[in-house]
């Protein structure tokens, strides 16, 4: 009878901290300084023998963003919209979010976005 009031105020414990840590992430996320920048899948590298992929994006002002995709689902010409953090004034700082494709370019056109 000891060990199930134990466990049931433990369940409920940890029931409330999962509660309170949803809480807080999500006001936390609603107050992030973001924006949204197009870019161009440049250039993409397997880590180790893993599906994880270290993926390049160039934008229209030629800054490149690298982020981390373990579907392999980015390839070399995708058009994506990136969703970026802006940590500091410092946009070398700023930080990926979120990436959704868009597009896909073929060779001339990649060649064109690159050479604006």
């Amino acid at each position: 009878m000891k060990n199930l009031k134990i466990a049931t105020i433990a369940t409920i414990m940890t029931a409330l901290i999962i509660a309170i840590c949803g809480i807080t992430m999500t006001a936390t996320a609603e107050n992030l300084d973001t924006y949204t920048v197009t870019a161009v899948v440049t250039a993409w590298e397997n880590i180790g023998d893993t599906t994880l992929t270290v993926v390049t994006v160039t934008d229209e002002n030629g800054n490149m963003w690298d982020f981390f995709d373990d579907e392999e689902f980015y390839k070399i010409g995708d058009v994506v919209t990136v969703t970026m953090w802006k940590v500091e004034d410092d946009e070398e700082a700023d930080e990926v979010l979120d990436v959704e494709k868009i597009d896909h370019l073929e060779w001339f056109d990649l060649f064109q976005w690159l050479t604006k």
